[in-house]
């Protein structure tokens, strides 16, 4: 693996060793947000590489924040602070949909790179998008405190949460699925797109 990605002119940064501490994972987390949000650029360069699993971490906290807005804000919104188990279902089904597509188009993104001259693999995209999550993850925390304060801009920062969910999806066709090709990247995000309320209307 790591001959692959010399070989490819990557650089990769190496997996955490098993031993490593839950102290030092979390400070390593810590520092792979800080890099993502301070130098985008740099990161999200086809050459680097990161550690996958702070990619599975960060899909892992956005569907986690997904449920927790969507059930914080029925309780506020609906129930004047009652509890109904109906609720945790409604969020539930929330969160499923939004990661099943998730999931969906990170093994299209694959699929596409593999069939044509694309680059990357599975890990490779699940860590890529994973890091394009943070700032949505960021939107997030700070759209629960606003809708349970009653604060109308929540719906601002949950809206643009979605929208840069979309911006992802269209940047790692763009950038890594099929390089340049726009017409791939618009088919990408609608499909997405149309993925995510077919769900929404099963669920």
């Amino acid at each position: 693996m790591n001959e692959e990605n010399q070989s490819n002119g990557t650089q990769e940064r190496p997996e955490p060793e098993s031993g490593t501490s839950a102290q030092a994972a979390a400070e390593g987390y810590i520092e792979h947000v800080r890099e993502v949000v301070t130098a985008p650029d740099a990161f999200f360069d086809p050459g680097t590489r990161s550690n996958t699993l702070f990619g599975y971490i960060s899909m892992v906290a956005f569907l986690v924040l997904v449920l927790l807005e969507s059930l914080f804000g029925r309780i506020a919104r609906f129930s004047n602070w009652s509890f109904e188990f109906s609720y945790v279902i409604q969020a539930l089904k929330t969160t499923l949909t939004i990661g099943i597509a998730i999931a969906a188009v990170l093994f299209v993104l694959n699929w596409q790179a593999g069939r044509g001259d694309g680059r990357g693999s599975f890990a490779f995209y699940a860590e890529k998008f994973g890091a394009a999550l943070i700032l949505p993850c960021l939107l997030l925390v700070l759209a629960i405190p606003l809708e349970l304060l009653d604060i109308t801009v929540h719906s601002w920062f949950r809206g643009a949460a979605l929208i840069l969910v979309y911006v992802a999806v269209f940047m790692m066709s763009y950038w890594y699925a099929a390089p340049k090709r726009l017409n791939i990247a618009v088919l990408f995000l609608l499909g997405f797109y149309f993925t995510y309320r077919l769900l929404l209307l099963l669920f």
